[in-house]
Parts: structure tokens; sequence; C-alpha cells
């Protein structure tokens, strides 16, 4: 996916893991949690956010500069 410099995009983030939770993370970007299971929600900053099995989160991300990025999903025990 191409983004420009300043632009936003909505990332929509499942969990579909059966009893893992995982801790999601964007290299070098924020995310502001707009979206829990549906319903919009006062928005929030983070660096992180943990999600479990059948949850599901929207966060939209500004991109800071081009490049490319990882989106990581990490189990919560490392």
């Amino acid at each position: 996916m191409e983004v420009e410099t300043g632009q936003s995009l909505r990332l929509r983030v499942t969990g579909a893991g059966a009893s893992t939770y995982f801790r999601v993370s964007l290299d070098e970007h924020d995310m502001e949690i707009t979206h829990v299971n549906g319903p919009a929600v006062e928005p929030v900053l983070v660096d992180e956010f943990l999600i479990g099995p059948g949850e599901g989160y929207d966060a939209r991300v500004r991109i800071k500069k081009s490049g490319s990025y990882t989106l990581h999903a990490v189990t919560q025990e490392g």
C-alpha cells in the first residue's frame, strides 16, 4: 500500500487467535484507537495495544515519512 507523508490510514485489526493475546505495534508510528469491537470510542493515542481472541480494534495512523514499516503482532508471552 502506498501512502504519502502526512496522510492517514485506518487499520482494522482482528484477534483471530483461539486463546492467544497479541501486542500490536507499527514501526516508528503511534496509533489512535478509534473503535473497539465495532462502536466508536473516545480516541486514545498509543504506541501499542493488546488484542485478544475475537476482539477488533480500528486504529488511525498518520504517516510521518515515506518508507516501509512493519506491523508487529507479538504474543503476550514474548
